[in-house]
């Protein structure tokens, strides 16, 4: 018996290229550009999201973990978001590593066919109502993230396929942290609304994009924090908190995910006292 059930669907919605649902809770996922940590995060980072990295006493292995993020960014044709007060954001991006051939991470040969085996196998029988179907195709790959080649460095060519925009804090001329930070937020907010990054201004007939923002050792002295985390008078500086409030709002309100890495060793505040201090207590600008 016919019937004219249909399964209600929007096909106008697209999924941004190099995401995948969550199997948890379908969030859309992007990879940090290291396997091992997207399993430990259970399958990515998620869209709108904000992730602190505790800086190592020389920052190495935090600064490879940002390169990693932004070169999967570039492999998978995302926008970048790139600040830095300790070098030149362009000489971040001119350091990524270059992405391994899709044949590489095969260990074993595909396998092999008889001629005579090939011949004498019977296709598979369907019903004839599907036969005249088109092939399902699946909506996501079955790869998701990229493994890149420490030994080779991506090439410009590929950098110039990607949207970035860098910012350098030492070419600004803010006297203070807070009004850095300011600067640094508008910047962001204008990449968001320009490249039409906002929930509110995507629209659903085109292809969403994600923007991957990289902030490097926010909060060292120099993005002018003077006092390690403590003002002149010994309470906890609220410059650094109420940007990251802003920065984890404005991502949330768009298709931005973005890591920052904080030299927490710098801070002369324990770090006991950071957890009792409440968002809703920040003063709002």
């Amino acid at each position: 018996m016919a019937t004219s059930f249909k399964k209600k669907t929007n096909s106008k919605l697209s999924q941004p290229r190099g995401t995948r649902p969550s199997l948890y809770n379908a969030q859309t996922l992007i990879s940090t550009g290291v396997p091992s940590l997207d399993v430990l995060l259970d399958g990515g980072l998620p869209v709108g999201s904000v992730m602190l990295v505790e800086e190592d006493t020389f920052g190495q292995y935090s600064r490879m973990l940002l390169k990693y993020f932004l070169a999967e960014g570039v492999a998978c044709g995302h926008s970048l978001f790139v600040a830095s007060a300790s070098e030149e954001p362009a000489c971040i991006l001119k350091d990524l590593p270059a992405a391994t051939a899709e044949g590489d991470d095969d260990t074993l040969p595909p396998p092999t066919i008889n001629e005579e085996e090939e011949s004498t196998t019977e296709p598979m029988q369907i019903a004839w109502r599907y036969q005249s179907l088109p092939k399902a195709q699946p909506s996501f790959s079955s790869k998701f993230g990229h493994n890149f080649d420490l030994t080779r460095r991506m090439e410009p060519s590929r950098l110039d396929m990607v949207h970035k925009v860098l910012f350098d804090a030492l070419q600004c001329s803010s006297s203070s942290s807070e009004m850095l930070y300011h600067e640094l937020m508008d910047s962001m907010q204008d990449t968001i609304s320009k490249g039409l990054f906002s929930l509110d201004k995507t629209s659903t007939s085109q292809q969403a994009n994600v923007l991957r923002v990289a902030i490097e050792s926010i909060g060292s002295a120099l993005w002018l924090e003077e006092g390690g985390g403590v003002t002149a008078e010994g309470s906890l500086a609220t410059a650094l908190p109420r940007f990251l409030h802003l920065l984890r709002g404005t991502c949330r309100a768009s298709y931005a995910v973005a890591m920052v890495t904080v030299p927490v060793h710098l801070f002369q505040v324990s770090l006991s006292r950071w957890p009792l201090l409440r968002w809703s207590s920040i003063p709002q600008p």
